[in-house]
C-alpha cells in the first residue's frame, strides 16, 4: 500500500499531521500518542492506519517543524494549523 505524500494530502489531513507532529515536538512523543494521536479523515489509506503508524506518517510527511515552516511558509503553516484547532460548539 502506497501512502499519500504531503502534497497528496488533503488540508484536514495536514492539519491532523501538523497537530500530531506539534504535540510530538512540544509535549513528547507518548503524550501525543496517548492524548492527542493522528487521527486522518480524508483519505481511506490512511484512516485504515493504527495510531502508531499513522503517528509515524506524520513525522515523516511533516519532518522537523522549523522545516515544514521553511518549505511550506509560515501563513500555510499557520492556515494548516489552525483547521486542527477544536472549534467552539455553541
Amino acid at each position: 500500500m502506497t501512502l499519500p505524500a504531503w502534497g497528496e494530502m488533503s488540508d484536514t489531513d495536514r492539519a491532523a499531521a501538523v497537530a500530531f507532529a506539534w504535540h510530538c515536538r512540544h509535549r513528547g512523543a507518548r503524550h501525543a500518542l496517548e492524548h492527542a494521536p493522528c487521527r486522518y479523515i480524508d483519505a481511506q489509506a490512511l484512516q485504515d492506519l493504527d495510531v502508531t503508524a499513522a503517528g509515524l506518517h506524520a513525522l515523516l510527511v511533516c519532518g522537523p517543524l522549523e522545516e515544514l515552516i521553511r518549505r511550506i511558509g509560515k501563513p500555510e503553516y499557520d492556515r494548516i494549523y489552525n483547521l486542527a484547532l477544536p472549534r467552539p460548539t455553541c
